[in-house]
């Protein structure tokens, strides 16, 4: 029992045990677009709630009444619970909270919805001015050529053709 209270005195911290699993984890092994999700997932979503337990003493309820809360983001609860399973499953490998206990493992996700996005006129205006350029672009070398002049080969542009196709 001595040696219980001893090791729950050291023990870290959520708070503290996260910005290792960061600074270790996130940013030396991930991309820099999925450390600035994890990020803004544990400074907003997973630090205030979970941050001033210690790593050991967070239970499947804890992750499970966060999860619950979040239902009406279906996506960003299941991002939440994908970033807390892999910190957990990280943390039992650095020797944070007893060895084989997941308190994330086993929680059921929120159905999903896809999302179908259409490009609005102003995208298509957008891909047509491009297209246009590019392709003006192309005439312009072939007068450069025509008049012997030096042609750039810096410049892009594309065929009539290709044009054409894109179109």
């Amino acid at each position: 029992p001595a040696l219980e209270v001893k090791e729950s005195k050291v023990a870290p911290y959520m708070r503290d045990a996260l910005e290792v699993f960061y600074a270790e984890h996130v940013e030396a092994k991930l991309k820099p677009s999925t450390g600035k999700q994890y990020r803004n997932l544990i400074d907003k979503r997973i630090t205030p709630t979970l941050g001033k337990l210690k790593v050991g003493d967070v239970e499947h309820r804890h992750i499970a009444s966060l999860h619950h809360s979040m239902r009406d983001t279906p996506y960003l609860a299941n991002r939440t619970f994908a970033v807390l399973s892999k910190f957990f499953a990280w943390a039992e490998k650095n020797g944070y909270p007893p060895r084989n206990i997941n308190p994330a493992s086993g929680r059921e996700k929120y159905k999903e919805h896809k999302r179908e996005e259409f490009m609005d006129a102003e995208g298509l205006g957008r891909i047509g001015n491009a297209v246009a350029a590019l392709e003006q672009a192309w005439y312009d070398k072939e007068a450069m050529r025509k008049r012997k002049e030096r042609v750039p080969t810096d410049l892009p542009a594309i065929s009539p053709q290709a044009a054409n196709v894109i179109r």
